[in-house]
């Protein structure tokens, strides 16, 4: 069974859960690599990194609305407790 076979059959979930696993990968490597060169960390454009992941820009776009809406929510929830 091919990737395209296999990542045609994965559930919204599961492809998310893939893509940001390899949205890790890229940004430890690129974090790496710039410690060892002592440089700051390359900023990836949106085209970059939906064709590094093998997805579209409206999916990476999808991803990253969300992540941003759960951080925003996570630091209201830090804003309430006090820190």
């Amino acid at each position: 069974m091919t990737c395209i076979e296999s990542c045609s059959r994965e559930s919204r979930k599961e492809k998310d859960l893939r893509i940001t696993r390899m949205l890790e990968e890229m940004v430890v490597e690129e974090a790496l690599a710039a410690m060892d060169q002592d440089r700051s960390p390359k900023a990836y454009t949106l085209t970059e990194i939906s064709s590094f992941v093998g997805v579209d820009a409206m999916t990476i776009q999808r991803i990253e609305k969300s992540a941003l809406l759960k951080f925003k929510n996570l630091m209201l929830g830090c804003k309430k407790d006090g820190y």
